[in-house]
């Protein structure tokens, strides 16, 4: 069970939207966390990070997880051509190490990149003999790759490669996205006709709200929880010491709320002190 303000809704399409995030004037932590178009509990959830709308699917406090809808990148695709970077910098948003860089379609280098600097790339080779369900996405047809850690920027750029067949790659229909899932399980130019694919943000609550809400008794637990926060338990030391602005990613650290460069902490283990001592 996970915990919503008393008087709000707590669901929106379908989807639970439990507290940090909400719906309604007062009933999230802050601006960050609102999610819109909601209308009583149907519409669909829609988290805005940066002017980037983002429709929502399932939001975990266990795991300070949010799975969403990313949109793809085309170049090409017979009229339907879309750059879009997304940018999560001054949000308590990370994009989260499960996702995988994908680049689909014939002869496409696809890049990443960060303050002018390519921090990772794909190269899909086309090669329209083989079996899609046998190449998999291992640079025929489709590129996957792991994406930096911590990332907070998606820019991607491609460009065409000459094909080994003599064509200019350039002239080709090519795509690049985010996803925490495989997308690709059939002819890669089947992409052309999806919109979005599903990605995983890794989210936290910074350092000021966060002393904010704890309780003001000596409880234990995670305070997002329904029923989580417990007198008198013992869970032992799960304090951590987050990395500045990464919302929580580091494991096995100590909170030191003394810090001034530790701005965000994280709900991303299920005992947290709800009260720093």
């Amino acid at each position: 069970m996970f915990m919503t303000l008393s008087g709000y809704e707590s669901t929106c399409g379908g989807i639970a939207i439990p507290y940090p995030f909400g719906m309604k004037e007062g009933c999230f932590l802050d601006e960050r966390f609102k999610i819109q178009h909601c209308n009583s509990s149907s519409g669909d959830p829609t988290l805005t990070v940066n002017g980037t709308d983002l429709v929502v699917n399932y939001i975990s406090v266990y795991s300070s997880k949010i799975y969403v809808n990313f949109p793809i990148v085309f170049t090409n695709c017979e009229g339907k051509d879309r750059n879009t970077v997304v940018d999560l910098e001054g949000s308590p948003f990370v994009f989260s190490p499960e996702n995988y860089f994908f680049a689909s379609g014939c002869d496409n280098l696809a890049m990443m990149n960060q303050n002018n600097s390519a921090i990772g790339e794909c190269l899909s080779i086309c090669d329209e003999n083989r079996d899609p369900l046998i190449a998999g996405c291992s640079g025929i047809n489709c590129c996957q790759t792991r994406i930096p850690s911590n990332l907070k920027v998606f820019n991607v750029t491609m460009k065409g490669v000459d094909g080994r067949d003599g064509s200019v790659g350039e002239k080709k229909c090519r795509h690049a996205y985010l996803s925490y899932l495989s997308y690709y399980g059939g002819d890669p130019s089947d992409m052309k006709d999806v919109d979005s694919v599903g990605v995983v943000l890794d989210w936290g609550i910074d350092r000021r709200a966060f002393e904010s809400l704890v309780n003001t008794f000596s409880f234990e637990g995670n305070p997002y929880l329904y029923g989580n926060c417990q007198e008198g338990t013992t869970y032992g030391s799960y304090r951590r010491k987050i990395k500045a602005k990464m919302a929580g990613l580091e494991e096995n650290c100590v909170v030191d709320l003394s810090h001034d460069s530790d701005d965000f902490i994280s709900s991303k283990i299920n005992q947290i002190l709800c009260r720093i001592l």
